[in-house]
């Protein structure tokens, strides 16, 4: 894993969770008429840096990083 603060992993990953969260609202709120693949696009790219987070996440807490569980940062 690169080097990383634990406090940066947990940044990084409440602020892509955070992301997700205001795209899949965008998305939501987006009326039938506008175009919003490229917030598909943003959003699905977010959710694969949050998947690629969370194996870090998992990674850096069985190398004894002392981290919240990791329920308790994304909703």
């Amino acid at each position: 894993m690169p080097n990383i603060t634990g406090f940066a992993l947990v940044a990084a990953v409440q602020t892509v969770d955070e992301k997700v969260w205001a795209l899949k609202a965008q998305i939501d709120q987006a009326g039938e008429d506008e175009d919003v693949s490229d917030l598909e696009d943003e959003l699905m790219g977010f959710i694969k840096a949050g998947e690629s987070l969370r194996g870090s996440y998992e990674q850096a807490t069985r190398d004894g990083f002392k981290l919240p569980p990791y329920e308790k940062l994304v909703r």
